[in-house]
């Protein structure tokens, strides 16, 4: 039996309760489609699992890559890393030892496992890096398109299993499988057992990024500026609850910033927060022209990078 687990993003007692459920043998095998670590409450536990089960094994997610970039200098963290290497202290090397060992995917007998995304069209050997663990194409500015798109192009017969884009729950296209749940904001950590294709789930027991924030303040840490984006973000999870889907990333940051370039940016992001606000909120920022814009808008700034994608 092969169980390929969604993003556990540090919520370790989710995992062991989904691993009691599922119940693995001794023979069978447990494969996590990457971002272990950030946002959660105990991502050095998360990483131990993985590194020390017998048959457990992992792709690199975008977060762990972001660890490992960001210690060789080429990449400023964002503050879930921060917080993250605050939460791990003197075992944060763990963290990144294990990290480096990653690699991109995993052609399993049973089913590619990738951490964000697939190119149809090139071979397993000719994959961008930035598809695999980003979903993002070459040429892309930004955050790209839908990070999903590819799966409506994959005529495969071998299951591709993913993470990286939320779903409120598991989203099955074709052969393709994408089993990010959302666990670190309240949703659920899912698992994919093979060969028989059964999706199973564990609620989060709490809303862990939100809480995780709480707990950690990294505001002297962070460029001038940057706490407006990351609190227009943090309200944009509240605002974007009550809009349908698809609650995708480029949506998400193209709001973000939105709100942190206007002058009263600051003022709309306490807004957010408010129910009363809210449907203004919503109304306001709901149409797909907006959110075009104000994407353009992103792109065409100075701070749209590749790799800010937190």
């Amino acid at each position: 039996m092969l169980i390929v687990i969604g993003d556990v993003h540090g919520c370790h007692d989710e995992l062991r309760e989904l691993c009691d459920q599922i119940g693995p043998g001794a023979n069978d095998r447990i494969v996590s489609v990457g971002d272990l670590v950030d946002r959660g409450p105990d991502p050095v536990a998360v990483v131990r699992l993985f590194r020390d089960t017998p048959g457990a094994a992992a792709v690199m997610g975008n977060h762990e890559d972001k660890h490992l970039r960001a210690h060789r200098g080429e990449l400023r963290p964002a503050p879930s890393q921060l917080i993250c290497r605050r939460q791990a202290g003197d075992a944060y090397p763990e963290i990144l030892d294990y990290a480096a060992t990653l690699p991109p995917c995993l052609d399993l007998p049973e089913a590619l496992i990738v951490h964000a995304g697939f190119e149809p069209d090139l071979p397993l050997s000719e994959q961008p890096r930035n598809v695999l663990l980003r979903a993002t194409w070459p040429g892309e500015k930004g955050l790209g398109g839908d990070p999903q798109r590819w799966t409506a192009r994959y005529r495969g017969d071998k299951p591709i299993v993913c993470g990286h884009t939320v779903f409120e729950k598991p989203r099955v296209v074709g052969r393709t499988f994408g089993i990010d749940t959302g666990v670190y904001r309240g949703g659920r950590l899912t698992a994919l057992v093979l060969p028989e294709e059964r999706l199973v789930s564990v609620r989060a027991s709490a809303d862990h990024w939100r809480a995780t924030r709480a707990a950690y303040d990294t505001s002297s840490e962070r460029p001038p500026g940057q706490h407006l984006v990351d609190d227009s973000l943090a309200a944009l999870d509240v605002l974007l609850a009550g809009l349908p889907e698809p609650r995708d990333r480029d949506s998400r940051r193209a709001l973000a910033m939105a709100l942190a370039a206007r002058p009263d940016g600051g003022e709309l992001t306490s807004l957010a927060f408010a129910r009363d606000r809210r449907a203004a909120l919503v109304s306001r920022y709901k149409t797909s022209a907006a959110l075009g814009r104000a994407l353009s808008r992103w792109q065409a700034s100075p701070s749209a990078r590749e790799d800010e994608d937190e």
